[in-house]
């Protein structure tokens, strides 16, 4: 038989030892405050992180957005330059084109001045010679002029006698095909006899 005194022994012994073992099996404070921490810190550290990100993408997009304004300006003031310049380019050709206008309608009217004090040889003169001259647009000018007279004083004639002629450039053809070209000779050196006709060649 136990007696009271062995039996209250062995119940405090039971005790000593269920509580060292309740005791073993428990974490220690530091260490609950230390992985507490840690989660913490990590917690922190993503957070920073994904601002970080956040900043650096919407760095980007400014950076994105400003360059492709810069750009656009860049193309705008590029395309006002190319205007602005072929505007200059219609403009100096415009003012070159009056300018040969006013040169060409000079020469005609000198030429015109030419005509009209051009004194017609009599058809008994022996060295007359009477030339058709049939324009591009069908008119025919008909003259006469003394077979010692330069060539250039037909083609004066022609420029002087039209206010506008279709073309600019031509040569004077004679049958067959003959071209008066040597324009400081007489009109003799080509044998045209006492008329002929003429046409325009476009050169």
């Amino acid at each position: 038989m136990i007696n009271a005194n062995e039996l209250s022994s062995i119940i405090s012994s039971l005790v000593i030892q269920f509580s060292n073992h309740q005791h073993a099996n428990e974490p220690s404070i530091p260490n609950v405050v230390n992985e507490q921490n840690q989660s913490n810190s990590n917690l922190r550290q993503e957070q920073d992180d994904a601002y970080n990100e956040a900043l650096e993408l919407d760095r980007i997009r400014e950076q994105s957005i400003r360059e492709a304004r810069e750009e656009e300006e860049r193309r705008i003031l590029q395309e006002k330059k190319q205007i602005e310049e072929e505007e200059k380019r219609k403009l100096e050709e415009q003012k070159q084109i009056e300018k040969q206008m006013m040169e060409k309608s000079r020469l005609r009217q000198l030429k015109k001045q030419m005509v009209d004090n051009f004194v017609e040889p009599v058809i008994s003169d022996s060295d007359a010679l009477e030339l058709r001259v049939r324009l591009p647009n069908g008119t025919i000018l008909s003259r006469r002029f003394l077979s010692s007279n330069p060539v250039q004083v037909i083609y004066d004639f022609i420029d002087g006698s039209q206010e506008e002629l279709e073309i600019d450039s031509y040569e004077l053809i004679a049958y067959p095909r003959t071209a008066l070209l040597e324009k400081s000779r007489p009109i003799s050196i080509y044998n045209l006899g006492k008329k002929a006709v003429l046409t325009i060649k476009q050169k």
